[in-house]
């Protein structure tokens, strides 16, 4: 399925009931030719030249140039039919915007109560009736909000359901333009979620012709500055009249609106004049925020005219190039693929032309395995781009076409064909397992077979967990066979956790059954914390420490005491079983990590209680980094009273890298009271580093005043040659 890139503007089908009106003003037939005849013709008066200019009017149009859709019958009496049958009329329109002004005149002549009564019946259709196409429906609520206001909003604000719900847009769209202060009035009648939508009607129908009062209308309302009426406002105002609209965006205040306001001029600008637009965006006095203008002008035009966008691109800095001709190949490879081959092959070699290729390779794969994707793939050199076009395309190719793509993946050298083949073999697991798992077999060892098997049996276990465990257990590679394993297991963890975790005791690989029984716990924990917690206490030694860890890291935040508190008593139990040290240590700092976001103290008193070890090396480290980050003195007090050893070295360096951008000079001091040589070191160089790049003169004064030794008083002045 092709990727879909969508810019949301308001809909005129959408907005047509409020739209059309302005527009059509005075040129739709009167209500007594509503149901005329078919000819409906109009004839013009011959009149001479102008008295002053001399210029003869251009003539009028009478029925023997332009010729109207006559309305069928239209019988009042039974709106569902009269629904149906203006809603044929419009479908079988050659001009869309002549058949909605026969339709608003229809509208127009007819009485309040039957105008009531038609209106109510389009609201009452779903969306699905209409097709996508709702101009009928909204045409006929628009005009039934602008005769009869009260009634109308009546309806939608006194009862919330999927029809009024349905009718909000077109009535407070029209009400913006014909009553705006009944309708602003109203909207606190509305929860939430319909004041916004109705704030989005009004405002975007207002920005049609008082903009100004319509953003003026969002900020009485409080609207969010991120909500999309802002930008339906800017939208309109910035097509209407996009000199006033750059005006008033270039003198707002930073922030989202000024942000908004920008963007939208700045698209709007490009669609009319795109070298007006870049010379307006790099007119803006901030550098940073003209930069991102011209790359967004540049952008909107390359999604209709890709070579008009080159020519911009190219007149750019060197520097902005890059990025901006890899934009614009994505667009003319979506629109134009065989205009965008021939264009890629007249750049110059070099990296700008791989990454504009590597991109342009996933939108060629749309079309499926062809000319075009070969020609680019074979103006790829080997390396990274070349790479992570192959595994973009396989992966695509592998679910749009998975036939097509291993005869293509046949077509290429041994080894794309084995990184291909390894992306493809996930993709193709999801309807031929037995052929995807032969795939991923035979591809030789490496990191991609090793990816390609999990992947395989992650998607057989959906279907039949049995049997990927098994076809797991036959992999050669050890690594291979662990990590499929664990796939196919935590796959069938996240259906029926008990019964995976019952089979992962069938499993004989040690490493393989302990990684799979990891991944079952973390994921029933998801689910059933305490289930997974009992099952995990009750496997054997070798196993049961790991598991348990990842029931609680996948708990931390749940309740990070509890976890604490359970870690801790499991601790002594685990002495002297490496494995399972280093699952808890791992455990430890992220319960510290998720304590201390609640209660610093209570997660500095409980790391600093473990006994000597990793586990509380590791908390202690966590708490610092964590608590450092929102409260560094409070952590900086705290690691001062710890005593010293390798817990303190371990938090000082986490203290020691969050203050250095801010306080070098106590970076140091930190770093210089290590205990750890090594540690201290690294430390002291880090500091420095970061400091002489903008004080080199405050950095040796304090290492020429520092009581370090001589050695390592040498290693760090040579970092500062």
């Amino acid at each position: 399925m092709k990727p879909l890139f969508v810019f949301l503007l308001p809909s005129v089908g959408l907005l047509s009931g409020w739209f059309l009106r302005p527009l059509l003003s005075g040129s739709h037939p009167s209500a007594a030719n509503t149901d005329a005849s078919p000819a409906e013709s109009a004839t013009a008066a011959e009149t001479g030249p102008d008295p002053k200019t001399g210029a003869r009017p251009a003539p009028a149009l009478t029925s023997t140039t332009v010729k109207a859709e006559p309305l069928p019958p239209i019988k009042v009496g039974d709106p569902a039919g009269a629904i149906k049958s203006l809603l044929t009329f419009a479908r079988k329109s050659k001009n869309p915007l002549r058949t909605q002004a026969r339709i608003l005149a229809f509208a127009d002549q007819l009485s309040p109560n039957d105008l009531k009564t038609i209106a109510l019946e389009a609201s009452r259709q779903p969306s699905n009736y209409w097709g996508g196409d709702g101009a009928v429906k909204n045409i006929l609520l628009a005009t039934w909000a602008e005769k009869s206001p009260k009634e109308a909003l009546a309806y939608v604000v006194s009862n919330n359901t999927p029809e009024t719900r349905e009718s909000l847009f077109a009535i407070f769209g029209q009400l913006g333009a014909t009553d705006p202060k009944a309708a602003e009035a109203a909207l606190s009648s509305l929860g939430e979620g319909r004041k916004k939508e109705a704030l989005r009607a009004m405002s975007s129908r207002m920005a049609e012709d008082q903009p100004l009062q319509a953003l003026a209308l969002l900020d009485r309302q409080k609207a969010g500055l991120g909500d999309f009426a802002y930008y339906s406002v800017f939208a309109v105002w910035s097509n209407s009249d996009p000199q006033a609209a750059s005006s008033y965006a270039s003198s707002l205040p930073d922030g989202v609106k000024r942000n908004q306001a920008l963007s939208q001029v700045s698209r709007s600008m490009a669609l009319k004049d795109p070298d007006a637009a870049v010379a307006w965006a790099k007119s803006l006095p901030r550098s940073s925020e003209s930069l991102n203008l011209v790359r967004e002008v540049i952008g909107t035009v390359a999604e209709r005219d890709p070579q008009a966008a080159l020519a911009l691109a190219n007149a750019q800095p060197p520097r902005e190039q890059r990025m901006l001709l890899s934009g614009i190949a994505q667009n003319w490879m979506s629109s134009d693929p065989d205009g965008a081959v021939a264009w890629i092959k007249t750049l110059p070699e070099g990296a700008t032309r791989q990454e504009c290729i590597s991109n342009m390779s996933w939108y060629a794969a749309w079309g499926g395995p062809g000319d075009n994707l070969n020609e680019l793939m074979a103006l790829l050199p080997k390396g990274q781009n070349r790479n992570q076009a192959l595994s973009r395309v396989a992966n695509y190719l592998g679910y749009s076409d998975p036939e097509s793509s291993l005869k293509w993946a046949a077509t290429l050298s041994q080894e794309d064909q084995d990184l291909v083949l390894a992306r493809l073999s996930g993709s193709l697991a999801d309807a031929d397992p037995k052929k995807a798992a032969a795939i991923a077999a035979a591809l030789p060892p490496s990191a991609n077979s090793v990816e390609a098997a999990s992947r395989v049996a992650a998607q057989w276990a959906e279907k039949n967990p049995a049997e990927a465990i098994a076809w797991a257990a036959t992999l050669e590679s050890e690594k291979a066979r662990q990590d499929a394993t664990a796939a196919a297991l935590t796959r069938w963890a996240d259906q029926d956790p008990e019964k995976a975790a019952g089979a992962s005791g069938d499993i004989a690989d040690e490493n393989a059954r302990r990684t799979a029984r990891n991944k079952i716990a973390g994921a029933w924990a998801q689910k059933s914390p305490a289930e997974a917690e009992k099952w995990a206490a009750s496997l054997p030694e070798a196993d049961r420490f790991s598991a348990l860890a990842s029931v609680w890291n996948a708990t931390a935040s749940d309740d990070p005491a509890k976890n604490a508190a359970s870690l801790a008593a499991a601790l002594p139990q685990a002495a002297g079983i490496d494995a399972a040290n280093a699952s808890l240590a791992q455990s430890a700092g992220t319960i510290a990590k998720a304590w201390v976001s609640e209660n610093p103290q209570a997660a500095a008193g409980w790391a600093a209680q473990l006994p000597e070890g990793k586990a509380r090396d590791s908390a202690m480290a966590a708490v610092a980094d964590q608590w450092a980050t929102t409260d560094t003195m409070g952590a900086s007090t705290w690691i001062n009273q710890l005593p010293q050893g390798p817990s303190r070295d371990e938090a000082a360096s986490k203290l020691i890298e969050k203050i250095t951008p801010t306080d070098p000079a106590a970076a140091f001091t930190w770093a210089a009271n290590i205990q750890d040589p090594d540690k201290q070191l690294a430390s002291l160089k880090s500091t420095i580093n970061a400091w002489k790049i903008y004080n080199p003169a405050a950095v040796r004064e304090t290492l020429a005043n520092s009581n370090l030794d001589e050695a390592t008083l040498t290693k760090l002045n040579a970092e500062l040659r």
